[in-house]
């Protein structure tokens, strides 16, 4: 903790602070990088073209997600500006995280005021952000893009100026709303504007569903609002212009630039798509693994640091007994994917009563098992199908509206869509 003190004792301080607070972050210390903020902090969180402000609260929630993957900070053209018993600090970071080959640069400031009797960061501001290689995630869709309600997903790194006019509600199918306006393609960079006129092939988890061209674009927010929402317009009648208009604020975060297919509903199944030019990949569904592949297989979930993080706290409400994994009558699935195999769990509802989630995958290698993706508490994914999209030889792992892509021995962390999730489940 950097007391008061060592402002007055030191020449640099608040560059110490500094120094303390990419330590905390490049070492993954949550705990040390937490005490950096002030109570009545506030942030504002950019990625690209978005913009997030948060309290402390929502910040602190928000950056625990973070340290949950290892992550690279260095901070440089520091400069200092001290005013009275605080100081403004203004320097370029550079952000970047191994697992998913994301990193952006841009300059930051941080306001510090001593709260406490020590030194804390009262306001943290990411003033701009430039994703680093983005031009080149666009020419990677060719080979690899999600797909929504038959739409092509260009980019989830949006500008909202690409898109003006009146948001409307739209037919996209989902158990969210989809609230979309008009995009201005002149405004588009190049990368993304070169879609147009691109010819793609979709596909769903078993292999192609049709051939189409890309005919424009559209920007769409999807969020799930909560149901005293939906109750409300009902009740009030609440104007459709007036519901567009809300959805859209409420949604902010979640954007999409997706590229409209001129097939339209023969796609609508779709779950993700690549140039025609490409060759079809062969896609792998899961299958049920053997009975003896099934019991290896579940002695390694169970010897997950994971799952004994949930067996914990199963077991901390007294007259519980067994496995959280079969609790309720509930049983894991074990099932095989070309040559890896995977576990998943879920058991009980979490409504006021225990609930358990969690995923784990190991490659199978004669009468090995090989751990292959290191879980989370209560981290949980549902693997659809397996297919290697870029030709590597390395199998990419297909989930509903994302994609686990292994970086060396190792699947990283999901890529998937945003999704807003404002309602009660419960």
């Amino acid at each position: 903790m950097l007391l008061l003190a060592l402002w007055m004792a030191t020449a640099d301080p608040a560059q110490a602070l500094l120094d303390q607070w990419v330590v905390a972050q490049n070492k993954g210390d949550f705990a040390a990088y937490e005490r950096f903020y002030a109570q009545k902090f506030t942030g504002v969180r950019r990625s690209g073209p978005r913009v997030v402000r948060l309290d402390r609260k929502g910040w602190i929630k928000d950056r625990q997600r973070m340290f949950k993957h290892t992550m690279v900070v260095a901070a440089s053209e520091v400069k200092i500006v001290k005013a009275g018993k605080g100081a403004t600090v203004t320097f370029v970071q550079t952000w970047s995280a191994p697992e998913s080959n994301y990193r952006d640069v841009g300059k930051k400031v941080i306001v510090l005021m001593p709260e406490g009797g020590a030194l804390r960061i009262v306001r943290e501001e990411m003033l701009e952000s430039k994703l680093l290689g983005a031009e080149t995630k666009a020419a990677d869709n060719e080979k690899f893009a999600l797909v929504v309600g038959g739409r092509v997903v260009i980019t989830d790194e949006v500008m909202e100026p690409w898109s003006s006019g009146p948001p409307t509600r739209s037919m996209l199918d989902g158990p969210w709303e989809a609230i979309i306006r008009k995009v201005d393609a002149a405004k588009l960079p190049a990368p993304l504007r070169a879609w147009k006129g691109r010819k793609v092939r979709l596909f769903d988890f078993s292999g192609p569903v049709c051939d189409g061209t890309i005919s424009g674009f559209e920007h769409v927010r999807r969020v799930v609002p909560h149901f005293s929402e939906k109750q409300d317009w009902k009740e009030n009648k609440v104007p459709e212009s007036e519901i567009a208009k809300s959805l859209w604020d409420e949604a902010a975060g979640s954007d999409l630039l997706l590229g409209t297919v001129d097939q339209g509903k023969k796609c609508k199944d779709a779950k993700w798509a690549r140039g025609q030019s490409l060759p079809a990949p062969k896609m792998i569904a899961p299958e049920k693994a053997d009975e003896k592949l099934a019991q290896k297989a579940l002695r390694e979930f169970r010897k997950l640091p994971a799952w004994k993080k949930v067996q914990a706290d199963y077991q901390s409400e007294d007259g519980r007994k067994g496995n959280w994994d079969e609790y309720d009558n509930d049983k894991p699935e074990v099932k095989r994917l070309g040559p890896l195999v995977y576990v998943t769990a879920q058991a009980g509802s979490g409504c006021g009563d225990f609930g358990g989630r969690l995923f784990g995958m190991w490659e199978v290698a004669g009468d090995k098992l090989i751990p292959r993706y290191k879980p989370d508490e209560y981290d949980f994914l549902n693997p659809m199908a397996a297919v290697d999209v870029d030709g590597d030889g390395v199998l990419e792992i297909l989930i509903d509206e994302g994609i686990l892509r292994r970086s060396g021995d190792q699947y990283g962390s999901p890529e998937h869509l945003e999704v807003l999730d404002h309602d009660c489940p419960c």
